[in-house]
């Protein structure tokens, strides 16, 4: 912004000041040497004529003087008026001059300021859209972008390279128990880990989650792949410090390999993934190198997740229900197990299809299902006048965390009309100790509904005596696996005693489940347990069988077999 330029005037008030007694004092002296010389002229003629022409001059001159010293008055308050009016405007036009001069200098200022930010926030963004801002590893998109350049370059013909897809295993249930705090720790400190121990950050990925892919290249033999996966894992691996405590947590590996499993990018992560999730099965630290017959079974899983969203919105499953007796033989209860009627594939396990609805999610409906239909079928025995048992349906994991759970189970017990304390719902040691404070809450919800809890497959996870002796459980349910191996001096048998000695302390029902043999009868009974299950009372029958035995009272049978035993 130029500056506004004033021309130097030649008013000053120093001038303006004297201008009215400059005026004044030339009016007197004209006025007196005009006087003067007419007084004299007439007075040397003695003209008398002439005094009438001296007077009337006189009176002219005074007149004219006066007319004088009135505009010079005049003319001097204008002029006075007028500089100051000027001079106000000047200063006014300097103080523009100089605030804008000052304004220029600020306005560049933040203009500078600004295009930095802007710069700044660019470069930001930038660098966001293409990394992970937890642990500013390259994402998905930038490594693609990286891998593809990579495959298609001269670089990688006649080399190996090797793709090594990172899970860490257990992240889930740290995720839920310990808090997210706690698990954006653990991802940071791996990151940091995997960028000492690679050191070029170009070939390090987070994927999603706690998915990390790492990418080894100019290899000469799958003997050194497989030395850096072990490296790799004990990098996981290795414990951490987190508010003054050490934690540790394991890692599946998947390993694909360019050119022999694919030959391009995308393929080759969905390669290395598959390969992941097969070295789960083989257990936690274990790596898996990707193989041909992998994807059949991928695809078999994506058949079977399709095909449990059709049998929902087709009613292909059943319920079957699994008789629970006392010591005295009588039915107390009975536990809905739910059955896949494929109509094609047939009758379809739930060992082969829960897991996959678990991680599809399916199992949220499913399961709301199976409450509403058990409770339905129990309100319905009722009302063929059977003498009232208890109704035992599964909870998920997955299941366990809805939110509305509760209301859920509230609302199938209100449309079947039946009662609360005819209900029991059994969740896994495992499922409880996912988030201890969030189960307590529920299960307290639940028990003051009126309904039972039951702990299912005792001793075959966490065993905190301390959450038992918290939670508000009703019911401890022995593993089958303990039940299976009882024998003389067996460690089935005793750990059966200790869960049995436990439940008659805390004043709970224990039921044995899976009870097959008189011999583990026997010893079922000489323990004082009070409600078994098993082959040898019934196997899971449909609801119509176990109806049909209920009315014709065709399992009073169990009366025999308790005189065996």
């Amino acid at each position: 912004m130029s500056k506004i330029k004033l021309k130097k005037s030649f008013l000053t008030s120093r001038n303006i000041s004297k201008l009215p007694m400059m005026l004044i004092t030339i009016y007197c002296i004209c006025s007196l040497i005009i006087f003067s010389l007419t007084t004299m002229i007439l007075s040397l003629l003695h003209v008398a004529d002439t005094m009438v022409h001296y007077y009337q001059m006189s009176t002219l001159v005074l007149a004219t003087s006066g007319f004088i010293y009135v505009l010079s008055k005049k003319l001097t308050k204008r002029i006075t008026r007028t500089y100051k009016k000027y001079q106000k405007s000047t200063h006014s036009l300097q103080l523009a001059n100089f605030e804008l001069s000052t304004y220029s200098a600020i306005h560049s200022s933040e203009i500078q300021r600004y295009k930095a930010e802007e710069n700044k926030h660019l470069e930001e963004v930038a660098f966001l859209s293409s990394h992970d801002p937890l642990t500013k590893l390259p994402n998905r998109i930038l490594f693609t972008q990286r891998l593809t350049s990579y495959i298609n370059s001269p670089l990688s013909k006649n080399k190996l390279t090797a793709l090594i897809f990172i899970d860490l295993d257990g992240f889930k249930m740290i995720n839920s128990t310990l808090g997210h705090d706690f698990a954006d720790n653990l991802l940071i400190i791996v990151a940091n880990r995997l960028k000492e121990h690679v050191q070029n950050a170009d070939n390090l990925c987070r994927l999603n989650g706690d998915d990390f892919i790492v990418l080894l290249s100019n290899i000469a033999s799958l003997d050194m792949i497989t030395d850096e996966v072990h490296t790799l894992i004990e990098l996981v691996q290795k414990s951490w410090k987190f508010d003054n405590q050490s934690f540790n947590i394991n890692a599946n590996v998947g390993i694909a390999v360019y050119p022999d499993d694919a030959n391009d990018t995308n393929t080759l992560i969905k390669m290395a993934e598959i390969a992941m999730q097969r070295s789960r099965e083989n257990g936690a630290g274990k790596y898996q190198y990707y193989m041909d017959e992998m994807e059949l079974n991928i695809a078999k899983r994506l058949d079977m997740e399709n095909d449990l969203r059709i049998a929902l919105k087709e009613n292909q499953f059943e319920l079957y229900y699994q008789p629970q007796v006392d010591v005295n033989g009588v039915i107390i209860g009975v536990e809905a197990l739910i059955r896949w009627n494929h109509p094609h594939k047939g009758l379809i396990s739930p060992a082969d299809f829960i897991p996959v609805a678990e991680e599809c999610g399916t199992i949220i409906p499913i399961g709301e299902w199976v409450i509403k239909t058990a409770c339905k079928h129990n309100k319905e025995w009722q009302v063929l006048g059977l003498p009232p048992i208890s109704m035992s349906v599964n909870l998920s994991a997955k299941q366990f965390q809805q939110d509305n759970l509760k209301d859920v189970i509230f609302d199938c017990l209100d449309e079947s009309k039946l009662s609360p304390e005819w209900l029991t719902v059994e969740i896994t040691e495992t499922a409880a100790m996912n988030d201890a404070d969030y189960t307590m809450l529920v299960l307290q919800d639940l028990k003051n509904k009126g309904i039972k809890i039951s702990l299912d497959d005792f001793g075959m996870g966490y065993s905190s005596f301390i959450y038992l002796k918290r939670f508000p459980v009703d019911i401890l349910k022995i593993d089958r696996s303990f039940i299976s191996d009882i024998g003389d001096n067996s460690d089935g048998a005793h750990i059966a005693k200790a869960i049995l000695g436990l439940g008659k302390n805390l004043k709970l029902e224990i039921v044995a489940e899976g009870v097959e043999t008189i011999d583990q009868l026997k010893f079922l009974r000489a323990e004082n347990c009070s409600h078994i299950q098993g082959y040898l009372f019934g196997k899971p029958m449909p609801y119509t069988e176990i109806t049909a035995r209920f009315k014709t009272q065709a399992l009073y049978r169990y009366q025999d077999i308790l005189k065996k035993g």
